[in-house]
């Protein structure tokens, strides 16, 4: 009897902690600027750009959130005018490379990603000093697993380059590049980390060699790591608590109503899961669908099971 009455407080007791801890992480910390809150990191040769220098050739990318768990690439290749001249105008194509990193010691690496970059009109440079291409948005591969929401965590790694093919030539050169940064901003559902070396990349450190996870990654790679902050997974907590309010009632009340408890468990799961998730694409199932699942079922098998222990003929 001691056990069932403490209980509800328990249960009590973690929601509102968990709650605590949403209001104080998004009100006091995902309030803050983007860099303080670890929103937003960066990969790459900041130190070389230089404001007011025309004659440098930067690749500045960027890399976002859409929905979940997907990271949109997209950005800006600027160059000057001398180099356009050089090795653009008379271009036939103009690629963005992706060359995938390493994240496991027991796999190789895959091909690289190839983006086509489109070429300005020779009549819209005119007289510009400086001429930015902008490259299209591409739907990044992050190595993850969705369905550990909110627990999933996401690896994105990748050297940036720029190849160009003449209209004569059937091969790709590739073109140096004074600056290539990677700008990495993800909405507050999200913390980036930037890694140092391969140690903090690799999936499983203790497959590789020692020489290996201490390898630090040079200017020109780019690796991220990418999970949930602690007060979004606090949020998720208190809303599944929450879901199970129903059958706890049903549980300790003499004279509840199953039939609005179920009601208002259905409604409940419909829009927390809507809320988390969004609707759901392809049927994919998660394993918090179980757990929502359970709030549901539980309200039905303590009803019935209330229902066949009373007399019967009562009320």
């Amino acid at each position: 009897m001691a056990i069932k009455s403490i209980t509800p407080r328990i249960i009590a007791i973690i929601c509102l902690v968990s709650f605590c801890l949403l209001v104080y992480g998004f009100f006091f910390v995902a309030k803050s600027s983007p860099i303080q809150n670890e929103q937003w990191v960066g990969c790459g040769n900041f130190d070389e750009i230089s404001v007011g220098n025309y004659n440098q050739d930067i690749l500045a990318l960027r890399i976002r959130d859409t929905t979940s768990h997907k990271f949109i690439l997209s950005g800006d290749l600027e160059i000057s005018k001398g180099s356009y001249l050089t090795n653009f105008s008379n271009a036939s194509d103009v690629l963005l490379e992706l060359k995938p990193l390493q994240n496991d010691a027991s796999f190789f690496l895959g091909l690289p990603n190839l983006i086509k970059v489109p070429l300005p009109k020779k009549e819209d440079v005119g007289n510009q000093v400086r001429i930015r291409i902008v490259i299209p948005d591409y739907e990044l591969f992050a190595h993850g697993r969705p369905e550990n929401f909110p627990l999933d965590t996401y690896r994105i790694g990748f050297a940036a380059s720029i190849l160009v093919s003449g209209k004569e030539s059937q091969s790709y050169s590739p073109f140096k590049l004074d600056a290539a940064v990677v700008n990495v901003s993800m909405s507050n559902a999200f913390n980036p980390r930037k890694a140092i070396n391969q140690g903090q990349f690799f999936i499983n450190p203790n497959k590789a060699t020692v020489d290996d996870l201490e390898k630090e990654y040079s200017n020109d790679q780019c690796a991220i790591i990418i999970d949930r902050p602690l007060w979004y997974k606090c949020m998720v907590l208190c809303l599944v608590i929450t879901l199970f309010l129903p059958a706890i009632h049903i549980l300790y009340k003499k004279d509840s109503s199953p039939g609005v408890d179920l009601i208002a468990a259905i409604l409940g799961v419909t829009t927390v899961r809507s809320y988390l998730l969004g609707t759901s694409v392809d049927w994919n199932f998660y394993p918090i669908d179980v757990v929502l699942a359970l709030s549901v079922v539980l309200v039905v098998v303590i009803s019935l099971w209330k229902l066949g222990s009373s007399p019967v003929g009562s009320a």
